[in-house]
């Protein structure tokens, strides 16, 4: 072990130092001077040159473990000490050092190698680049040159890799680092010489650009990036494809702080962060309110299981041809006491980057199954439910057991059931997706796509995964008959679908004319408000009944 340790010291590139315990000397190495910003020349080779900068309430223990090294008590030399550096500033270091012996075992030399833990603090140990406190720092000196500069305009860009975690997932987590290497090599080559860049976590990154005449120059900028990583990165034979979301803050003599300008940039990430395919957007005020509210959001809704606030709303689903009900999409709703009623399209988001959709999604299934277990159980016939299914769910391990304990304790048909998913849940085609969904496909649970053609172009899923259902979103039906582009696009979809052996569901369907086109153009199934508004578990069944359901 001990030459191991040697080996290891011999091999670091943090300051080193050789203590010749009989001459009393020590040699320094360049790097180790350097830290303390001393250039060679200005330190020399005595054990006083280091011990006497070390801060007076650390040089009592740095002492003692130094001496009991010598006396034999421990073989290794560790401490984390502060020594005070030529700007007069104290800064923290780890030191370690390993003693070496003659012949007759009596201590000649002490080698070990310094660590700058002030420095590893504020910088990312892959990158090299600043951490979040640094780079605010950085920030703040900006401000102040671009305050009394002739080019006045700066901009904070914060930028972020979609779907990073995917990438990890799939091919590791040392490809995903040669990921991060590579983006962060991209942006130190295409950033202006002065430029600061820093890694602030994960595969999120940050930048300020000052000195700038126009906002064109950082928009540029962005537009740069995005059209170079929009190329698939080649690593170790492997080709990844990036997705990149930034988000853009401008600065021009306001009075504003380096953190709440760093808010705004990551307010305008948020909000590109809805767009399918990545994209910049540039701040504005409504953004941070954005934020701030679905903060308040989060807050509340983690405990919205706990405290009973969610509810099911159901919408019935009817043959394309006879308008039988044949089955029931779940809605979900909060009511929360603060904040009243928060739609699900305020409040699915944040569940999703939270995190809590993986809770409240099982709660969805579960309730679900109970209702219509319950509706059967009161003579109501059994009808197909279908519910929707996060991609964050996707990645829940052990996902597949769990849906299949669900429909086991409540004694539900794995047929009757359908999990509704969204296109880019699909177009993250890595081998956890595919095996999760083979595995619900194996429970004999349908698959569908949601809101299909709104999202991703790209088709080859369909071939690959186990769909059986394809679903027309809303803003294609909205417009049948009368306009021809939506006519157009929602016959390709049902001629598509139909040679594919799917059945194909319209939502959205509000008057006749609407439910009759799609019934000529072949789609199996419909629903919408034509025939019911998303109802309560108690007032869906009276309106079940209306549309024929079959009561025993």
């Amino acid at each position: 072990s001990r030459q191991r340790y040697e080996l290891a010291l011999e091999g670091t590139s943090d300051g080193i130092w050789d203590w010749d315990i009989h001459k009393g000397t020590v040699f320094y190495s360049l790097r180790w001077k350097a830290m303390l910003g001393f250039k060679e020349e200005e330190i020399g080779e005595a054990l006083e040159d280091w011990l006497d900068r070390i801060h007076p309430d650390d040089i009592p223990r740095v002492q003692k473990s130094l001496e009991d090294c010598i006396r034999g008590g421990a073989f290794l030399f560790s401490e984390e000490y502060r020594v005070r550096h030529r700007d007069g500033s104290f800064r923290w270091f780890l030191s370690r050092g390993v003693i070496r012996t003659d012949q007759n075992g009596t201590p000649i030399r002490m080698v070990g190698a310094q660590m700058d833990l002030t420095y590893r603090g504020v910088h990312d140990e892959m990158t090299g680049l600043p951490k979040r406190t640094l780079f605010l720092e950085s920030l703040n000196h900006a401000l102040s040159r671009s305050r009394s500069s002739e080019k006045p305009w700066l901009a904070v860009l914060e930028l972020s890799l979609d779907r990073f975690a995917t990438i990890t997932t799939t091919y590791g987590d040392y490809i995903g680092d040669q990921v991060i290497l590579k983006f962060t090599d991209l942006l130190r080559r295409e950033l202006v010489s002065g430029n600061v860049l820093a890694r602030l976590e994960g595969a999120n990154f940050v930048c300020v650009m000052d000195g700038l005449q126009t906002k064109n120059e950082a928009t540029q900028f962005a537009k740069n990036v995005l059209a170079k990583i929009s190329n698939a990165f080649e690593i170790f034979d492997q080709r990844i494809r990036l997705q990149l979301t930034i988000g853009i803050a401008f600065f021009k003599d306001e009075a504003i702080s380096a953190e709440n300008l760093l808010r705004h940039a990551h307010a305008a990430l948020i909000h590109a962060k809805r767009k399918p395919h990545g994209g910049y957007e540039i701040f504005q005020p409504f953004m941070q309110q954005e934020v701030e509210e679905n903060l308040e959001i989060e807050n509340h809704l983690r405990s919205a299981v706990a405290k009973k606030e969610l509810n099911l709303h159901f919408q019935p689903q009817v043959d394309a041809l006879s308008h039988k009900v044949i089955g029931v999409e779940t809605l979900l709703r909060w009511n929360n006491t603060n904040l009243g009623e928060v739609g699900p399209l305020k409040f699915i988001p944040v569940a999703e980057s939270s995190g809590d959709i993986i809770e409240i999604g099982f709660w969805v299934l579960d309730e679900a199954i109970r209702t219509v277990k319950n509706w059967e159980s009161k003579g109501i016939e059994p009808l197909r439910l279908a519910v929707n299914l996060s991609g964050h769910q996707i990645k829940y391990p052990g996902l597949v057991d769990k849906v299949g304990r669900i429909l086991e304790q409540h004694g539900f048909n794995p047929n009757q059931l359908a999990l509704e998913l969204t296109e880019s849940i699909l177009m993250d085609q890595t081998p956890q997706t595919f095996e999760v969904l083979e595995g619900l496909n194996n429970l004999g649970i349908a698959l569908e796509i949601d809101d299909f053609g709104t999202g991703y172009s790209s088709l080859s899923y369909l071939a690959r995964f186990p769909v059986r259902a394809l679903k027309i979103d809303r803003a294609f039906v909205i417009g049948l008959p009368e306009r021809h582009q939506s006519m157009a696009i929602t016959r390709a979809i049902v001629n598509m679908g139909t040679a594919l052996g799917l059945s194909i569901v319209a939502e959205g369907v509000e008057n006749q004319d609407q439910a009759r086109v799609l019934a000529e153009m072949g789609c199996h199934s419909l629903q919408g408000y034509l025939f019911s508004p998303p109802l309560d578990a108690k007032k869906i069944v009276k309106t079940l009944k209306k549309l024929g359901v079959a009561v025993d």
